[in-house]
């Protein structure tokens, strides 16, 4: 079951984060400007991981192993998207993936501590 949740939720990241759309290939590395600060761009990409995330936790993976997974991931997302029409490979999708993967696991870890 957990196997089957851990797909699951990996195959919905790659599917958000890896199909083609309309438009030109961006690359946006200034984390700040407004367009990649935008909050459904920021929650977004914190709620994409958050889920594998909090699943590695059942796992019994560390947050620090945990966040590195998500760190890793999202990087090879982010290179991946060069290729693909129309995704924009931004700095900030990393560290919000990154952020999604940290918060995932710890909400997980405080709820089932309750």
């Amino acid at each position: 079951m957990l196997t089957a949740a851990l797909v699951a939720s990996l195959l919905l990241v790659f599917a958000v984060t890896l199909g083609p759309v309309v438009g030109p290939n961006q690359i946006a590395l200034a984390p700040w400007s407004s367009r990649q600060l935008h909050p459904v761009n920021v929650l977004g990409n914190v709620a994409l991981f958050a889920l594998p995330a909090a699943v590695l936790w059942f796992f019994g993976w560390s947050f620090r192993r945990t966040v590195a997974a998500g760190f890793l991931v999202s990087v090879g997302i982010e290179i991946l998207q060069l290729a693909i029409p129309g995704r924009t490979t931004a700095s900030a999708d990393v560290i919000f993936n990154t952020l999604g993967a940290a918060a995932g696991w710890a909400i997980v870890s405080i709820v089932r501590r309750r």
